[in-house]
């Protein structure tokens, strides 16, 4: 018997594809053969008008049948893993944990992943940003931090004249309220906002007056600790609190999501 030509055999092959590999291999040779008789007698009754019905024909039928033998599939392989899974609950248990487990990681390494290494950051220009670190905090030395005339220095440094900000952190003690309130504030440099493209929603940011010797003490409180000490009162700004025995004057709130490296 003459078979189909290869190049022909290949492209019904690939539409046969669609079907399900249990269905090919039980059927697959016998659509084969049936085909090619099909296609041999609308060769001799038709010619390529034949041949051609005969191509559309089988194409669209493959495409119909595909899916429901699919959902068949489907159907019978998720009745047979019920069953197996009622008479071994012991192991579906542990199949479950293990699932929930490594999806749970999965998504936790990826929410990592992605707030850290792709998603960018909150300010403008949040790609060109580094951190600078004295070269023993390389070393592991957590405490190594830049002198205050390196600091002095820095801005002033290429490549980041004027463009240079400086941040450290340091506990307080808050007074001039109902108690005592210790705090945990950020220290940063005149620029630090203008640098991030940080607005604030209340007031003004720093100024470079506010970093002269002798000048009065500012702060600017965060949205979340604002809303949570103060009720979101904006009466707030410009008015005088101690810290550490040395009054600060609060001259604006920042906005809403707003970070002080990392900290709110």
């Amino acid at each position: 018997m003459q078979r189909l030509d290869p190049e022909r055999h290949e492209f019904i092959g690939h539409f046969c594809g669609l079907l399900p590999f249990d269905f090919r291999s039980d059927f697959g040779p016998e659509m084969e053969t049936v085909f090619h008789e099909q296609h041999q007698e609308a060769g001799r009754s038709n010619g390529t008008t034949g041949v051609l019905r005969l191509w559309w024909e089988t194409i669209v039928g493959i495409f119909r049948t595909a899916p429901g033998e699919h959902l068949a599939m489907f159907r019978q392989d998720a009745g047979f893993a019920l069953r197996m899974m009622r008479k071994s609950p012991g192991f579906t248990l542990a199949a479950i944990l293990t699932l929930g487990l490594g999806i749970g990681a999965n998504s936790a390494i990826f929410s990592v992943v992605t707030r850290l290494l792709l998603k960018p950051l909150p300010y403008e220009h949040g790609e060109r940003l580094v951190t600078l670190r004295p070269t023993g905090a390389a070393r592991g030395n957590a405490e190594s931090t830049f002198s205050v005339a390196e600091i002095k220095r820095l801005p002033d440094a290429e490549p980041f004249p004027g463009r240079l900000v400086e941040y450290h952190n340091m506990n307080f003690i808050l007074l001039g309220r109902s108690e005592p309130e210790r705090v945990e504030t950020g220290v940063v440099s005149w620029n630090y906002f203008d640098v991030f493209g940080v607005k604030p929603l209340f007031g003004r940011a720093f100024r470079p007056e506010d970093e002269q010797p002798g000048a009065p003490a500012v702060l600017m409180l965060s949205y979340e600790y604002w809303i949570r000490s103060f009720g979101g009162d904006p009466t707030v700004v410009n008015k005088t609190f101690s810290m550490n025995d040395r009054p600060h004057t609060v001259v604006g709130i920042l906005a809403a999501g707003a970070a002080v490296s990392g900290r709110k």
